[in-house]
């Protein structure tokens, strides 16, 4: 029996949906006390712990109820954790060196993060609206390394490129969503992908081409940044 079969078999089991929001909190709690004994907790502080604990248990409960989402079990520990760094590490540079704005892009990108599963949602518009709002964390994880570590992009080419990749991005995927079907714009999908309520009128060369165009905005974004 493999990861996917075990998830399958105990997600539903009453002592994992207990478990699994006892977890975040015992881990949200760790956070709280190491960015309170930085500093006083902030209302802002405050506020994030409490959108944490909510959308780490969002996030873990739609990818283990998800019937089409790959490697359930590895996502559903690993992906709350990555999140889980970011914003905590952003919080606590946040409190350390509030004049500086690289903590508040770290806990960004720590929720940004939390929208990577959207697409494991099997109703058809959250998985739709999670291709495009899942992408979100790209630009802000450029956006963190161009402005280390004041937070400030320190010339206008930056700033330019940030802003682009911020519009590029999480939009490069539509034209091919307007044109394929969701299983030719996520090919990972386990038993094939819920419905693209984007969709106007399927055309394969069309979807192919946007497709071809997406990954190379992408690619050229990643190169001009690295230059």
């Amino acid at each position: 029996m493999n990861a996917r079969d075990l998830v399958l078999r105990y997600r539903k089991d009453p002592r994992v949906i207990i478990t699994v929001p006892l977890l975040i909190l015992a881990a949200t709690s760790l956070i709280y006390y190491a960015v309170q004994r930085s500093k006083d907790l902030s209302p802002e502080a405050l506020n994030s712990q409490v959108l944490l604990f909510v959308l780490s248990n969002i996030n873990v409960l739609l990818i283990l109820g998800s019937d089409h989402f790959p490697d359930p079990g590895v996502w559903a520990i690993v992906g709350p954790l990555v999140g889980y760094s970011f914003v905590g590490t952003g919080l606590y540079a946040w409190r350390r060196r509030p004049e500086s704005r690289f903590g508040l892009l770290m806990v960004l990108l720590g929720f940004a993060w939390f929208l990577g599963p959207l697409p494991a949602a099997d109703a058809p518009l959250v998985f739709t609206l999670g291709i495009v709002l899942g992408g979100l964390a790209g630009p802000l994880f450029g956006h963190v390394l161009l402005s280390f570590p004041t937070g400030r992009l320190p010339t206008r080419a930056r700033r330019r490129l940030v802003a682009a990749s911020y519009v590029i991005i999480p939009l490069a995927p539509l034209p091919a969503l307007l044109v394929s079907d969701s299983d030719d714009v996520l090919t990972d999908c386990v038993g094939g992908c819920p419905r693209n309520v984007l969709l106007i009128s399927r055309d394969a060369a069309l979807g192919d081409a946007a497709l071809a165009v997406d990954r190379a905005l992408t690619l050229v974004l990643c190169i001009v940044a690295i230059w």
